[in-house]
């Protein structure tokens, strides 16, 4: 009777099955479980390390491509204290140049403004003026601002990333507004320093109407991105204060990309225009590169995008030259 009872009883409900084996157990089923465990946390642990160092990577770049930047447009500004005459205006045009390939921005434009301050040749801080009023409306290449992947628009992450873009774009709007006061100071205190001043010659004034009179305009603004994320939005292209009292954006050609490197593919759509004429709107997106087999990323991608638009007089009897700078 015995024997049939521990035969007939299954072995998962026998106590003493359970006292002789439970090492068994432990070691077949308890251990592999706690391995496992701890290999996805290892695993998760070392998908947060290698993104980390990513973005350290991503960011060293950017900072230094600024840094290349700004050191070159201080060393343009260097190059003309020690010039007179034509040669000082002949790097005042090539700083103004710089400025339209998009790499004048902040904390050059600052330093540029300083100079204004004391430049009384009207034709050289008409063309510095007119660089400092191209480089406000670029986004600095340093620009701590993230690629946020929206295709999981309301997870976490994505919204902490739309959070920190948010705080990098207020970042570069409050530099933006600083360097624009500062420029109205330089104004103000460029009539106090320069009693006497030359006047801009009608050369000069039809060099500067290229830049603030009606025409062609083309607008550089470098993107970057890193592996296998997705850089997009809507990039804003407004005209300057000063531009807005005078002229308005008639036509925009369809964007296109310069410089393209490390990216998977780019796309940019047909801009549009604002109602009243001040500012034009263009989408764009930029994806990276996968990464490797073992989770290694290539290279951080990047590329400028390059829009060409028309600007016209705002009132038809308005005159098409443009105003020297004094």
């Amino acid at each position: 009777m015995l024997v049939h009872d521990a035969l007939s009883t299954p072995w998962w409900r026998s106590k003493a099955w359970w006292i002789d084996h439970w090492a068994d157990v432990i070691g077949a089923i308890v251990i592999p479980l706690l391995l496992y465990m701890i290999d996805c946390n290892s695993k998760n642990a070392g998908d947060n390390l290698v993104r980390q160092q990513l973005d350290l990577q991503q960011l060293s770049m950017k900072q230094a491509a600024a840094d290349a930047d700004n050191h070159q447009a201080l060393g343009l500004l260097a190059d003309m204290g020690t010039r007179t005459g034509d040669e000082r205006r002949a790097i005042a045009l090539a700083m103004l140049e710089y400025s339209m390939q998009g790499r004048l921005y902040h904390p050059s434009t600052a330093v540029v403004v300083d100079y204004l301050k004391r430049e009384c040749d009207a034709t050289t801080y008409g063309l510095l003026y007119q660089a400092v009023q191209e480089g406000l409306r670029h986004i600095p290449k340093n620009a701590p601002s993230p690629s946020c992947d929206e295709e999981d628009k309301d997870s976490k992450a994505a919204k902490n990333c739309q959070k920190t873009k948010s705080e990098a774009q207020a970042q570069v709007d409050s530099d933006t507004n600083h360097d624009k006061n500062l420029l109205a100071e330089a104004q103000r205190a460029r009539s106090n320093a320069c009693a006497q001043t030359n006047y801009a010659t009608q050369a000069v004034a039809n060099i500067l109407s290229q830049y603030s009179g009606p025409g062609p305009r083309t607008f550089r603004q470098y993107l970057d991105v890193g592996c296998a994320e997705t850089n997009q939005g809507i990039l804003p292209i407004r005209l300057s204060e000063e531009e807005q009292n005078t002229l308005r954006v008639v036509s925009v050609t369809k964007p296109h990309f310069e410089g393209v490197s490390n990216l998977n593919w780019g796309n940019a759509e047909q801009p549009t225009i604002a109602p009243d004429g001040n500012s034009i709107s263009v989408p764009y997106a930029i994806r990276g590169l996968d990464r490797q087999f073992l989770g290694n990323c290539p290279g951080g991608g990047h590329a400028t995008l390059v829009v060409v638009y028309q600007l016209a007089p705002r009132n038809p009897e308005q005159q098409t030259q443009a105003p020297i700078q004094r």
